[in-house]
């Protein structure tokens, strides 16, 4: 297997199905091509010298599980701890999975191993995030029906 730049996949024949080679190669430059739209997205708004807004939110008008997560952060750390609850509640546990995630790849990363990260730290995303968007979600809709 040949890694191209960026993480963007060309398969010689390695025993996996030509299909297979060529799906995980489509989702990795998918994946690369996104996060350069996010970055292009987050220098737009900070040339403004601005937070960027979500870019989800933005397209759809639905909050996305991480929306309220910088003021939930802010207002904890000056001990609001209501507002920042109201914010998102779920904005200490990213932030927890974040870092340990950081850590893990950095770790994993300097001994030189594969950077995966482990199947627990995939089901905390997961779990998190997915409280995270129902809470948003239902606060949401209720405030559209207040």
């Amino acid at each position: 297997m040949v890694r191209l730049p960026f993480t963007c996949v060309v398969t010689s024949a390695c025993g996996l199905s030509i299909f297979h080679s060529a799906w995980t190669s489509f989702l990795r430059c998918l994946a690369a091509a996104l996060i350069g739209v996010y970055v292009a997205w987050n220098v737009f708004w900070l040339a403004q010298l601005k937070l960027a807004p979500s870019i989800f939110e933005s397209i759809t008008g639905i909050p996305c599980a991480t929306t309220g997560g910088t003021r939930g952060f802010q207002s904890a750390v000056q001990g609001d701890w209501q507002t920042s609850l109201f914010h998102n509640p779920m904005t200490l546990p990213i932030i927890a999975i974040l870092v340990a995630s950081i850590a893990i790849i950095s770790a994993k990363a300097l001994r030189g191993q594969p950077v995966r990260l482990p199947h627990w730290v995939f089901v905390s995303w997961l779990l998190v995030l997915s409280v995270a968007w129902g809470y948003k979600i239902s606060q949401w809709a209720w405030l559209q029906f207040v």
